[in-house]
């Protein structure tokens, strides 16, 4: 921040010195009022947006198809799905279906466009080329009718009389947002990273984005959900400031390790075979998307340790049952970067240590992975046990090999074998100390000389540590015999 001083020259020298004083403290606030401007962040609901996620909804991409608001959705329904067959939303169904657009490749292209006189357009300072540059699942040629096929939806559709009509929904959900920003501290980024945060950033939040969430051109983009059971607008108190944080660090993190990607590729193309799979099913694509969003997970997490977050271990669970499996590492080894903080005054200048870390995580992916695996919980024992008769029980009780949070994650029976039914019970009980879990039989449906199982889903399985259920054991056997 350049700070102009300016020289006064005062001609009455009677001039008081309380008069002195108030210049001096006026002068004072407004310089505070610079500096942390950002305190304030606030957010909106912009058309750009809107426009362009519901066009992916009425496609079919899955991810603009969590439309959490059911009177948003039945508005949607009821006035722009007549357009669902039209040559624009069929043009964008390829652009998702064939050449995998979607994601962030349209809410950071809809940042770069602008609504002006009922035309959409790309802003000024941008052109086709960079929006491929931005983003190379876009070629020029895409883009191009990609942009035409907008605005003629836009027009055809008159999609501004939608946005305008809703104007006291999203007035609503960001007022919930505001309320949330409000408890945010962008300092951190002056201390963690060396820069302020962006005077012009923008927090925008979707209504069709659901729970995901992006960094785009000059600003971030936060999805909404629902309140439980009544339908309204819902910005999640609980993960939205960390989720805030997640996105607008993006804008810090991403130069930051574009910036040091050459020595950061050999151990992320060792690592990204590994949790590949599990990845994609969160849109990172390829290794430098993954690692990336593993640095800045990783800095988000220092963001809590410094904010006095009693979530830390939990958020950390989370990021290792994401795929991250070297998260807990991670966190422990940041801890030199504060334990030395002279030598290393922001985490740019700790970034070849963090890039030495990487690589021996690499070079030892095979003792991570046993490492994450002996965290998971296990089943250690079924009664009546697994593959027996059950003809007569009442009922079966599972023990884990730790304090389990309480769920029903039960689903299917865990094979594709057509001859297998799933296991009949009505009433699920846990015990006080989450050790073992009781499924109350429902003795009329069972079938006589018939095979039953039942699947623990991995995901709703999860230790008080927030680990996972070990995969070994989430398939139970079970058969009855003919009386």
């Amino acid at each position: 921040m350049r700070i102009r001083f300016f020289l006064f020259t005062f001609h009455d020298e009677t001039i008081l010195w309380k008069d002195m004083k108030k210049l001096f403290v006026v002068c004072i606030c407004l310089l505070f009022a610079v500096e942390n401007g950002h305190a304030q962040l606030r957010s909106r609901v912009d058309e750009r947006f809107e426009l362009t996620s519901i066009m992916f909804a009425l496609a079919g991409a899955p991810e603009y198809c969590s439309i959490g608001i059911p009177s948003y959705l039945q508005d949607i329904i009821d006035e722009l799905t007549p357009y669902q067959e039209s040559e624009p939303i069929n043009y964008v169904r390829v652009l998702n279906q064939r050449y995998l657009i979607g994601y962030n490749a349209v809410s950071g292209t809809a940042a770069m466009m602008e609504i002006v006189d009922g035309e959409v357009r790309l802003q000024p300072q941008y052109d086709v080329a960079d929006v491929v540059k931005y983003d190379n699942r876009w070629t020029e040629e895409l883009f191009t009718t990609y942009l035409e096929m907008v605005n003629r939806f836009y027009r055809e559709s008159d999609f501004h009389a939608f946005f305008t009509a809703h104007r006291p929904l999203y007035d609503e959900v960001t007022a919930q947002m505001d309320a949330l920003l409000d408890g945010t501290v962008p300092d951190w980024f002056r201390s963690f990273f060396g820069k302020p945060l962006a005077g012009d950033i923008e927090v925008y939040v979707s209504l069709t984005n659901g729970p995901s969430n992006y960094a785009i051109p000059g600003g971030i983009l936060i999805g909404s959900g629902t309140g439980v059971g009544n339908g309204q607008p819902y910005i999640d108190g609980f993960n939205a400031p960390f989720l805030v944080i997640h996105e607008l660090s993006h804008h810090y993190t991403n130069p930051l390790f574009l910036e040091w990607w050459p020595r950061i590729e050999p151990a992320a193309n060792v690592i990204y075979p590994h949790i590949a799979d599990m990845m994609r099913t969160i849109g990172y694509g390829d290794a430098s998307s993954a690692l990336c969003e593993w640095m800045n997970d990783l800095f988000v997490i220092m963001y809590m340790t410094e904010t006095g977050s009693e979530n830390i271990p939990m958020y950390t669970a989370l990021e290792m049952n994401k795929g991250f499996f070297w998260m807990e590492r991670s966190v422990d080894f940041m801890r030199n970067f504060y334990a030395d903080r002279e030598r290393y005054p922001h985490v740019g200048d700790f970034m070849p240590q963090l890039v030495a870390f990487i690589n021996y995580i690499a070079d030892n992916f095979d003792l991570v992975l046993a490492e994450y695996e002996n965290r998971r919980p296990y089943i250690t024992n079924v009664y009546p046990a697994v593959g027996s008769d059950i003809s007569g029980f009442e009922e079966i009780v599972i023990t884990f090999s730790e304090p389990m949070f309480p769920s029903w994650g039960f689903n299917g029976t865990g094979t594709d074998d057509p001859t297998v039914e799933c296991l009949p019970f009505d009433k699920v009980t846990w015990s006080e100390d989450g050790m073992r879990v009781t499924l109350c039989l429902q003795q009329e449906e069972l079938k006589e000389d018939t095979r039953y199982g039942v699947y623990l889903r991995p995901s709703f399985f999860g230790s008080i540590r927030k680990f996972g259920l070990n995969e070994k054991c989430t398939t139970l056997n079970f058969h009855t015999i003919s009386q």
